[in-house]
């Protein structure tokens, strides 16, 4: 789940410590658009297979495949509109990665 957190709020572009309740009605509409999307993709592609994971068929997921955000520390932005790089914070023991610049 924290990894579709992750790329869910940088397609969103809210930066992880954003507080939920500071949030305007549009960037919760997108949000909830991002949640769909990113979970309908996650899906599709079997989930993300960081390690030694399979499925019940033997197959590992590919969805890392299109991680924006998810362990990539100080890479550059994928938005090519962005001069941003990739940060991680830890939160509640869970590590969070966004970009510096397009995620506020």
């Amino acid at each position: 789940g924290n990894i579709y957190v992750n790329e869910v709020l940088f397609l969103s572009k809210i930066k992880p410590t954003r507080l939920s309740k500071n949030l305007k009605m549009k960037e919760i509409k997108k949000l909830i658009f991002n949640i769909k999307k990113v979970l309908k993709l996650a899906i599709s592609e079997g989930g993300s297979s960081l390690r030694d994971f399979q499925n019940t068929q033997g197959k590992s997921g590919s969805f890392q495949q299109f991680f924006c955000v998810y362990g990539k520390t100080n890479e550059k932005c994928s938005r090519i509109s962005c001069k941003g790089i990739i940060k991680k914070i830890v939160i509640s023991n869970r590590s969070s990665f966004y970009c510096n610049k397009c995620q506020i």
